[in-house]
Parts: C-alpha cells; sequence; structure tokens
C-alpha cells in the first residue's frame, strides 16, 4: 500500500512539475531545412584561390526546449548541416574565340552540432533565441569541375595534331558563350581534405522563429569562431589537392539556416 501512495505521490508531483498553465514544460520540434553559406575570410589578403560565392546546403535535427518561465525557455539538440562556399570562373583559349573553359570549384563541410540556447518568447509564437554551439566536423570535401567548350565553326577532331592556337577565326565569328559553343569535354576531380581540416568549431547562433498551430519557421545565423583548416598536413600531396586545401586559409563558417519544424510535447 506504501508502495502504491508512492508511486500516486510521484504522478502527482511529476504532473504538477511538468506543466504550466496546462501547457508542458518539455517539448521537441523535429526540423528539416536549407543552408545557405558563404565562408569570412579574415584580414585583406587577397581573394585568389578562395570560396568567395555563396553554397546551398541542407541541414536537419531537433531540439529539445524546457520551458522555465512562460517567457523563457532553455534548449539544446543535436543539429547535422551541410555548409561551404563555392566559386566559378572561366577563361578564353587559343584565339580569344575558338576555345572556352568553366571552372566551378566547391568545398564541402560536414558538421554535427551541439546547441545550448536562451529562448526567449516575446509575443503570441514568436521568439528570438541565442546561444552557442559545438561542432564536430564529420567530413569535407572539394569538387572541381572542369567544362571545355569549342565554337560552333570549329572541329578539334578534324586536323587532331593542329594546335588551336594556330587556327585562323572564321571571318564573321560571334563570341555569344555559351550559345555559339557545344560542350567538349567534362572533367571532374573529388578530394576528401577531412584530415586537413580543423575538427571542432565553437559557433554563435542568432535566430528568430515563428510558431502556428505547433509548426515553427525559423531563420538562424550561426558566426564560426574558428578558421576551418589546420595548419599543415599537406606534404606529398598533389598540386591540385594543396590548392583545394588553401581555399579554406583564414575560413571562418558564415551561413544562415531556414528550417521548418513540428513540435510535440513531452
Amino acid at each position: 500500500m506504501k508502495r502504491i501512495n508512492f508511486l500516486i505521490a510521484l504522478s502527482c508531483y511529476f504532473f504538477i512539475v511538468t506543466n504550466i498553465y496546462g501547457q508542458s514544460r518539455w517539448s521537441i520540434t523535429p526540423y528539416a531545412g536549407m543552408t545557405f553559406s558563404k565562408f569570412r575570410y579574415k584580414g585583406d589578403e587577397y581573394l585568389w584561390n578562395k570560396y568567395t560565392d555563396s553554397k546551398i546546403g541542407w541541414t536537419v535535427g531537433a531540439d529539445v526546449e524546457y520551458r522555465v518561465f512562460p517567457w523563457l525557455g532553455v534548449s539544446s539538440g543535436l543539429d547535422l548541416s551541410v555548409v561551404g562556399g563555392k566559386e566559378k570562373h572561366d577563361y578564353t583559349l587559343a584565339g580569344m574565340a575558338i576555345c572556352q573553359k568553366l571552372c566551378k570549384q566547391s568545398g564541402t563541410l560536414s558538421y554535427l552540432s551541439l546547441p545550448l540556447m536562451l529562448n526567449f518568447h516575446i509575443y503570441k509564437g514568436l521568439s528570438l533565441k541565442s546561444g552557442v554551439k559545438l561542432a564536430l566536423l564529420l567530413n569535407a570535401k572539394a569538387y572541381n569541375d572542369l567544362d571545355t567548350y569549342y565554337h560552333k565553326e570549329f572541329n578539334p577532331e578534324a586536323d587532331p595534331n593542329q594546335s588551336t592556337a594556330y587556327i585562323s577565326i572564321p571571318e564573321g565569328l560571334t563570341h555569344n558563350f555559351p550559345d555559339d559553343y557545344y560542350l567538349q569535354s567534362h572533367e571532374r576531380e573529388k578530394h576528401n581534405i577531412t584530415g586537413d581540416m580543423q575538427r571542432l568549431d565553437l559557433q554563435i547562433p542568432v535566430a528568430i522563429a515563428y510558431e502556428y498551430q505547433k509548426f515553427r519557421l525559423q531563420a538562424e545565423y550561426d558566426f564560426g569562431i574558428y578558421v576551418v583548416r589546420r595548419v599543415g598536413g599537406m606534404s606529398g600531396k598533389k598540386w591540385t589537392y594543396r590548392d583545394d586545401v588553401s581555399r579554406f586559409h583564414n575560413a571562418e563558417n558564415r551561413f544562415l539556416k531556414v528550417t521548418l519544424g513540428y513540435k510535440f510535447a513531452l
């Protein structure tokens, strides 16, 4: 009988502690969305061999929140995000019109993060959040794509021994790229550069969220504190690998996350 009374009392205590104004103190919100990232480079170094364009990635995770007061919550959870940077440039070869090469280069970093956030519920579903996030690098990859285009009036297979540098440009040749050109070849090179990156990053997230009927739309911006590249570790690697790693020199993570989640009371 004492055990039954103890279990009843414990159940009542749990019910009182885990409810405020008829709502549970605890909740979990799984979410998924997209990342929009671009590296920030420290100092005033030249930008050659840098990923200076924005890159789109993805993110999934879940937040567990404990409501301390109706207006204040504390949350943590797990987050898997893919971020990075990219760059695209083209250049002309052989007579400034016959051959065009288009380079697309991309760096991708995948992080598993543990956030600790303060959530300020300021008005009817609207909340502001900030805190710290410890991010573990799972893998890092670099991709290099090279597309070679030739003008439609030029056939490089007609005389393989003849250099395009000595091909005369036909009179009236138009230079509209890529409309007047065709794709002659595509090359892709991929490097796993995880070993040359920092395995841990400390990030400062700042977010705004709106909740409506348990659906949560959130925009979060993350500021990376540490440089993502580890010093050294490239001896004996081929030059294309070294070139990929050099793009992360003095680079810090900066990315926007836009997610949609659904809240479950615990």
